[in-house]
């Protein structure tokens, strides 16, 4: 997607996004319906993931057996197979995820993967290199099948691994204190083999991993004082110091649960258009819980005005979960759950939490229905939902008022026009309202050197390059086209 005709064709895809919300929709309702807590009642032609569990809270590890039931939906007969194994990223420094992102050793893991076999015969996994030619990455695999595997046949790869559960660095690890364990890209996958072409990739430091809409299944064991919050159907069974949280989810790209403690749980219903129901579970730290009826109006008005303008909410459960920065594990929006980190002083004049979630939101209506390999064009998905979160914010709230934050985590009204180890040294102490528009030409103008839009994501080299390329950039040329 390289070329400049895909931004105009861009323009297009929210209006064919409208009965693509709508079918995903009548798809996850219909799963509600039906799924209960077994492998009996999921989509049938998906691929099937299954896993039992068990986590040690105290010893850091992660004890995993896993089934994956894959079908050969292409039209052309395959000798082998392609796996993505995420969390080998967190192996060494030298990965292509960790090139950026500094490993410490308590950040370092991997899968030790054991028991590996194709339809009950032993198997061998190889290692690969993708677009990066990276000797030192091991995020990418293939696995020779011993015979042909034919158009619509199915196979049943089988495995297990033990993995030391680091200190969260990125979304997969426990937070300092130990009350919050968090799961994201945990297992390994059957990459996608999308128009007869495999999507294999490394893991990249700023893009999510590719994955086809699968079922999944799971029995977790974990300690009894934690609480499992999952973007599946779970059912919660208590019997001595031990919890088994059985799991199932239909239709979905991505897995991911939690464990945590002392977060205050609140639950409310929002009727769409129709009079259906979507169940909102909102989880907030206890000392956030002042920021409730903020956070419920902020879900309200962004799923509104997204009913409204693109189409049915895609998902009839929302997990919203307010985590602590330190987690590493914040900013995040997967199928049927968000993570947000909410300011121990979040003032209702700077909006943060509102922008937060207008932006979260919309990521469940176009990053979790557009296949996009965000390895190369996370613009596409990014782009969307900033201008689309912002066209939220402008719908329901005034101009917020400029502010900066005083020894990293005060806020005070004004502007930092120059400032030392988060010090100010020039700035205004006033009441000053912008347009919510105004930062993007500002982070634009102040990091003009920045990749191209166009340029592969893999390639971006930090965080604020990464918001300049795939969110202001795309968002700066909808408000000017």
């Amino acid at each position: 997607m390289k070329n400049a005709i895909i931004i105009i064709v861009l323009f297009f895809v929210l209006s064919a996004l409208i009965p693509l919300a709508n079918k995903l929709s009548k798809e996850n309702t219909k799963s509600v319906k039906t799924e209960k807590a077994n492998s009996n009642n999921l989509y049938n032609g998906l691929n099937d993931y299954s896993f039992s569990v068990k986590i040690n809270t105290e010893n850091k590890m992660l004890k995993v057996d896993q089934k994956i039931k894959w079908k050969n939906n292409s039209n052309i007969p395959l000798n082998e197979i392609y796996l993505s194994l995420p969390l080998n990223a967190f192996s060494n420094n030298e990965t292509e995820f960790a090139r950026n992102i500094q490993l410490n050793e308590e950040n370092i893991t991997r899968f030790n993967i054991k028991n590996l076999q194709v339809n009950g015969a032993p198997a061998k996994l190889e290692y690969i290199k993708t677009e990066s030619g990276n000797n030192y990455d091991s995020t990418a695999a293939k696995i020779k099948l011993k015979g042909v595997l034919k158009p619509k046949d199915s196979l049943l790869l089988t495995f297990s691994y033990l993995v030391v559960i680091p200190k969260s660095k990125h979304n997969f690890g426990y937070a300092p204190g130990d009350n919050y364990f968090v799961f994201d890209n945990w297992y390994p996958t059957i990459a996608p083999l999308i128009s007869d072409k495999w999507q294999i990739n490394q893991i990249h430091s700023f893009s999510q991993p590719l994955n086809n809409p699968s079922n999944y299944s799971a029995e977790i064991v974990f300690p009894k004082d934690f609480h499992l919050i999952s973007n599946s159907k779970t059912e919660i069974i208590k019997t001595g110091n031990k919890s088994l949280c059985k799991l199932n989810s239909g239709n979905i790209t991505e897995f991911t649960f939690l464990l945590c403690k002392d977060f205050v749980p609140t639950n409310y219903k929002y009727i769409r258009k129709d009079r259906s129901e979507i169940i909102i579970n909102l989880n907030l730290r206890e000392s956030r819980e002042k920021y409730l009826q903020r956070v419920i109006n902020s879900v309200k008005n962004s799923i509104k005005y997204l009913e409204n303008n693109i189409g049915k909410f895609p998902y009839d459960k929302l997990e919203i979960i307010d985590v602590s920065s330190s987690s590493n594990s914040a900013s995040v929006s997967l199928p049927g759950l968000i993570r947000i980190s909410i300011d121990l002083f979040s003032l209702k004049d700077f909006r943060k939490i509102e922008h937060e979630l207008a932006f979260q939101i919309s990521k469940q209506y176009f990053g979790n229905s557009l296949r996009v390999n965000e390895n190369f064009d996370s613009w596409i998905v990014d782009g969307i939902n900033s201008y689309v979160s912002d066209k939220i914010y402008n719908t329901y709230y005034k101009n917020p008022y400029a502010y900066f934050d005083f020894i990293y985590y005060y806020p005070v009204y004004g502007l930092n026009i120059f400032f030392y180890n988060e010090i100010p040294i020039i700035y205004t102490i006033n009441g000053i309202q912008y347009p919510i528009e105004y930062k993007n030409f500002v982070q634009y103008y102040q990091n003009s050197t920045s990749l191209s839009m166009i340029d592969s994501t893999y390639k971006i080299n930090n965080q604020t390059e990464k918001q300049i390329v795939s969110e202001i950039k795309p968002k700066l040329m909808f408000l000017t086209w």
